[in-house]
Order: C-alpha cells, then structure tokens, then sequence
C-alpha cells in the first residue's frame, strides 16, 4: 500500500500538520501499538531507508516489549491471562519496580485496537494500589477480548474513546485481573498459588467499592462552594461501583500471646488477615545489617527483608481487618488522655468525620472550642513508646491533603499512616526472636510484597557460588 499526496485538495488539514519529526513519532507511536496487539503479525517501520522498528511475529509479547523497553523491564513483567463470562484479558503488568511517573506506560487495546477509558483507569489505578508508591503509576499492556455487543466505539471521531454496555462488570474483571496476576508471584522463593487468594482479592474489591458502616460516602473539610465541590466529587469518586457481598475470611486463629513482640491486645484478630496456612518457606536467619535489613538464606539464595516495611504491611492489613470486619472495642485506653490542641479547619474536620476515627480505633470527645481530648488509640502492637499527639497529628494532616476526596482514598491513605507509625523503625535493634515472629506474620499474609506506600518488604540479592554472590 502506497499512500502519497494525502492532503493534495484539503490544504487547511495540510497546514495544521506538525514537522516531519513531529508527524513521524506519531507514526512510530501508532505502528509500535499496533505490533503490541498483533503478536502474530511481523511488521517492520522503514523511515528514510532506515529500519526503525520490526517485530517477529512470533506471538511473544515479552520480545516486543524487550525491542521497545528494554531487557530491564521485560525481566520484570508478569503475564496476565484471565478470564470470566464472555471477557478475556491478556497482556502483561509489570511489578513495583516498574511504576513510573507518568501513564504512558499504560495501554489498553480493546479486540486489538487501541482505547482510551477512564473506568478502565480507574480499576487499574486500585489494583495497583499500595504496590506502586505515592505518585506512581503501574506499568500494563492488556488487550480486552470481549463480543462487538458488549461496547460502542462511536463515541469519538478517532475511535479512542469507548463506551461499555456493563461498566459495572468491566470495572471488576479489570481489578481481579490485575490484582489476582500481582498477588500471583513467588515469595521468598514460594510460588504457591491457592484457590484462597480470589477470596482476599474480592475482599479487597469491596472494601474499596463500598462502606462497612452508613457513613456519607465522602469526606467533608472545607463547606464553601459546596455546589461546585460535590460535581468535583462526583467526576473522581469511584464509590459508583457497588457490589454486596457479606461473606467473612472465616480462618482459624493461632495462639501467638506467648511472643513479647507480638501484641494483639483484647480482640486479637490477625487471624483474620491469615492465608489458610504459612507459606512454606525454609529459610536460615543471618542477621541484620544496618540495623534496617534482615538477612535470611533459602536454598543459596540471600534476601533482604526492610524490618519496618514488613511491620507496615502486617500492621495495615490487621487495621484494615479490624474494620471491615466491624471488630469491636478496638481501641487501646490510654494511661492518661491527651489534650490536643487545633486550628479551625482541622476542627471542623474532626467534628465532620468523628465516626471515621472512631471506626479505627481512636477514642476521642470534644474538649472546648478547638480542642479535642484523645482517651484512647487504635489496639495494634506498639513495639516503641509512640507520641500519641504526634501520630495523631500526622494521621490528621495526611487526610487534609486534599481538601476534598473519596473517603475510600482517606481511609487508605489513614490505615497507611497509623501503620507507619506504630511500626518498627529503621536503626532499631530487634532480637532474634522477634525477627522470627515478625517473619511467621509476613508469610500468613496474602499479600506481603510492599509496605502500604509501595516499597518492597523483601529484595533478593542472588546466588551465592564458591562462596561468592553473583549479582543483585
């Protein structure tokens, strides 16, 4: 096919072209996403006698991405394959090392052609959330196979735009795809996959689609201009996509009270957070270097496990549990209550959304005018003497970063930092006791690869031949 003298008698289209660099990576943009969606097809991309781009056609996507990315980012891809109803979605998603600044890195084809949809974005920005960083996006190329009944691409003159019969639906399979292929990973050199896992990915599609209690579905801080506000709600909240489910993790509890490390106060339900049983994983204790890093080795193999970004996500997950699971009196009363002085905004909030703060574990009352009395906080372990004033202070200047959003992103942003602070830190000394139980508790949890920010719990070093480790 030959095309030539395009814009020969529309000289106004002609004049809004862009330079011939310009127009060329636009081409190249194209025919590159079109390789992506056509692994069964060779196709080469000849500009001014110079090969720029060929695929083999091989049906492999990992040696495209390896062409357009990079060995780097190939090496840390995960295949997606799933399936439910009449809806396919294949392609790939990359890891937390993968997430980037930007969302170009994000592809979406629908039956091989390229779209664009902000539901579809939406359901890939939650499965991706708390294993990419703050201000990070995740890296994904994912075709969705589904009947040309179920979508209408005549929404747009490019065709980029699409509308779907069942975004509902749609919105799901996406999380689950993603999610599931995330959580579908070897750990500490484990791949197990359990039937169990789709329960804990379900549990978590709802805790971010709907409310465990009748609270206002969003979080209010500032009441001017509350018109224009709620439309700027309404545009961002993804609190549309209901789905009701009443069903419980139900796994059986394991007596750790003997553990000084480990303190579960009154109600103890870690349980709760709990795979139907340990991973199996044989590994040997080293020791800790720069008082941050466990080392542990599993069959030759070295590992480093960050002390404080493990803690987080054992102490985010048991918040998280504590409320949806409606636990009660769970809170830890304080010795003797603080007295916590505040601004007015920062009032109003707490008077707003005093139920949110009771439903994770702080027990507070108004004292005066712009004060407020904190008899009690949330009952997880403690492993330092903690500035009760000082976590709460954190936690409420966390939540008034945006002076509106959905109270789903308020409530992960609030578990992620009381988790944060009541964890073990850096630079802290742990004994080897308390490394044990630390690790027993990582490996019970579905999803134990990156703190509630994003940074990894564990980094494998490599293989240790005649007594020398080969790379990192």
């Amino acid at each position: 096919m030959t095309v030539e003298n395009l814009f020969f008698n529309v000289p106004v289209r002609y004049k809004f072209l862009k330079n011939d660099a310009t127009e060329f990576r636009y081409i190249k943009e194209l025919v590159q996403k079109i390789a992506l969606s056509n692994l069964n097809v060779a196709i080469k991309l000849i500009n001014d006698g110079k090969n720029v781009f060929q695929s083999s056609g091989n049906g492999k996507i990992e040696d495209i991405v390896y062409t357009l990315y990079g060995k780097e980012v190939k090496d840390n891809l995960i295949e997606v394959d799933h399936k439910e109803g009449e809806v396919r979605i294949t392609g790939v998603v990359g890891n937390t090392l993968m997430a980037k600044d930007s969302r170009k890195n994000q592809i979406f084809f629908l039956n091989k052609r390229n779209i664009k949809n902000q539901m579809l974005t939406n359901s890939a920005d939650q499965a991706f959330k708390g294993g990419t960083g703050i201000g990070k996006y995740g890296f994904f190329i994912l075709n969705i196979e589904m009947p040309a009944t179920y979508y209408d691409v005549n929404v747009h003159p490019t065709k980029m735009e699409v509308r779907f019969k069942d975004e509902q639906a749609l919105y799901k399979i996406v999380y689950h795809a993603i999610k599931g292929t995330l959580l579908n990973k070897e750990f500490l050199g484990n791949n197990e996959n359990e039937e169990s896992k789709e329960t804990y990915i379900e549990n978590e599609f709802e805790f971010l689609t709907n409310h465990y209690n009748t609270n206002d579905e969003n979080i209010v801080i500032n009441n001017e201009n509350s018109s224009s506000q709620n439309n700027h709600v309404e545009e961002n909240k993804i609190n549309d996509y209901k789905y009701i489910n009443t069903s419980k993790l139900g796994i059986p509890t394991t007596d750790m009270s003997n553990s000084k490390f480990i303190n579960m106060g009154n109600n103890g339900n870690l349980d709760l957070i709990n795979r139907d049983k340990i991973r199996n994983v044989n590994y040997k204790y080293c020791g800790i270097v720069f008082r941050t890093f466990i080392i542990i080795e599993i069959d030759d193999e070295l590992y480093l496990v960050d002390q404080h970004a493990a803690h987080e996500r054992v102490l985010y997950e048991q918040i998280k549990e504590n409320y949806k699971n409606n636990i009660q009196n769970n809170s830890q009363l304080m010795l003797m209550p603080e007295v916590v002085n505040l601004t007015h905004k920062e009032m109003e909030f707490i008077k707003n959304n005093f139920e949110l703060f009771q439903n994770y574990g702080f027990d507070i009352e108004v004292f005066g005018d712009n004060a407020i009395k904190i008899n009690g906080i949330p009952d997880i372990e403690y492993k330092i003497k903690i500035d009760t004033k000082n976590i709460f202070m954190d936690i409420l200047d966390e939540m008034l970063t945006k002076e509106r959003t959905t109270i789903k992103d308020i409530e992960e942003r609030f578990i992620a930092t009381v988790a944060c602070k009541a964890a073990v830190k850096a630079n802290m000394d742990l004994v080897e006791d308390e490394v044990h139980k630390l690790l027993d508790r990582l490996l019970r949890l579905k999803n134990p690869y990156t703190c509630p920010h994003g940074r990894p719990t564990t980094i494998k070093l490599g293989k240790i031949e005649n007594g020398q480790l080969k790379g990192i």
